[in-house]
């Protein structure tokens, strides 16, 4: 399923992601099976600054080879 969420401020959309992320991984979803989607580039994203901060890293989708299974595409 896929879930729009909008929000009012840069620093409350990191939270979110975070926390997001987060529960679908302690629910057992798969790194693999989850895709962050936005129209803002990467570098300058709200996922950036916790891109390494989560037990699976948020890495750019167009860097990605298609091996990769413990990441999660932006």
């Amino acid at each position: 399923p896929v879930e729009y969420r909008y929000f009012k401020s840069f620093e409350e959309e990191t939270s979110r992601i975070r926390a997001s992320v987060e529960h679908l991984l302690s629910e057992g979803i798969q790194a693999r099976d989850i895709v962050i989607l936005s129209p803002v580039r990467f570098e300058k994203s709200a996922a950036y600054p916790i891109r390494n901060q989560l037990k699976v890293p948020i890495v750019d989708a167009r860097q990605l080879s298609g091996n990769e299974k413990d990441v999660i595409p932006y």
